[in-house]
């Protein structure tokens, strides 16, 4: 894919994010509720929860 369309790869969650403008509607917020199954290692390697920190 990279070759034959000049595609890059990014991060899942923080394409989602950006799709949807979490940063704008996030701002308005007063509280975030986030479902993660466990907290664990991988937490900080790119899942939602630690997109939504950063």
């Amino acid at each position: 894919m990279w070759a034959r369309f000049d595609s890059r790869v990014v991060s899942g969650a923080g394409f989602i994010l950006d799709a949807l403008g979490f940063s704008d509607v996030v701002a308005l917020a007063r509280a975030v509720v986030v479902g993660e199954g466990r907290l664990d290692a991988q937490t900080s390697e790119g899942k939602i929860v630690s997109e939504i920190l950063r």
